[in-house]
């Protein structure tokens, strides 16, 4: 086997399109976990919650994040929303990520202080996470570092909006994970001028 082979394929509902199967290499996978652990920094002493499915990229990650970090993933079944938060206090997670949808149900409910103590991140993709959502988590969270990231399953992930940026730029989708390369460009291909619309173009490893 070498790094260009199919590793797998996965499913997407095709909200940028038609529902379709994305064929991905095994450097695909492996760089989208190398560049997720770069930026998040994660260590071998981490440990991250595996709350989405794997047949979802972002659930993948989690598993694939913890593998090229020497982390160690925490898998559960999620019946309710309050289920996360006492695996997060019961297992001294330090790494979540959700959707918007369960970020909305979870930001409202108490944190225990072990959890709040513990969770050293949490991220969100899939969707823009609503303002007064992030606002909720970071009052119960004060001490966690949310990471707003962007993609789609044909690219894995495409950018991240930094920690420090969020109050500046709340509506940003932020820069470029590491490992790839996101330009704006007019139908020409030329890069658009600063403020110009234009096409969002991805390219490196990452691109299935």
């Amino acid at each position: 086997i070498i790094d260009s082979d199919i590793a797998a394929i996965l499913y997407t509902s095709g909200s940028t399109g038609k529902p379709k199967g994305v064929v991905l290499s095994h450097r695909n996978l492996l760089t989208g976990a190398q560049s997720v652990a770069e930026y998040l920094g994660n260590q071998p002493d981490d440990r991250i919650l595996a709350v989405l499915p794997f047949s979802f990229d972002y659930g993948l990650s989690q598993l694939t994040t913890a593998f090229v970090a020497g982390a160690r993933a925490v898998l559960m079944d999620y019946l309710l929303p309050r289920d996360v938060i006492n695996t997060v206090t019961r297992e001294g997670i330090t790494g979540l990520a959700a959707v918007p949808p369960m970020w909305v149900q979870l930001a409202p409910l108490e944190w225990p202080e072990a959890a709040v103590t513990s969770l050293r991140y949490f991220t969100n993709s899939g969707g823009a996470m609503p303002r007064a959502t992030l606002a909720a988590l970071r009052r119960a969270l004060p001490h966690t570092t949310p990471y707003l990231m962007y993609g789609l399953t044909e690219a894995f992930r495409s950018t991240y909006l930094p920690p420090d940026e969020i109050d500046r730029r709340p509506d940003s989708i932020g820069k470029a994970i590491p490992n790839a390369e996101i330009l704006v460009v007019r139908d020409d291909g030329a890069p658009c001028a600063p403020g110009e619309p234009g096409e969002l173009v991805n390219r490196g490893s990452l691109v299935a």
